[in-house]
């Protein structure tokens, strides 16, 4: 495994952890689940998304 995809896997695994770190007591823990999911889903996304871009010249 390569540095770079550690520090993506582990940028995914902060997006999803961190709202369930922080709302699992106020909101629930089935909540703060997907909401958790939601975040990593988008950060997923997002990373692939730069990721395509990166090497298209425009």
């Amino acid at each position: 495994m390569t540095k770079a995809k550690f520090l993506r896997i582990l940028a995914v695994f902060g997006a999803g952890y961190l709202p369930y770190a922080f709302l699992w007591r106020s909101t629930g823990t089935l909540t703060a689940l997907l909401v958790g999911a939601a975040v990593a889903l988008a950060a997923a996304l997002v990373i692939r998304w730069r990721e395509a871009g990166a090497g298209d010249p425009h």
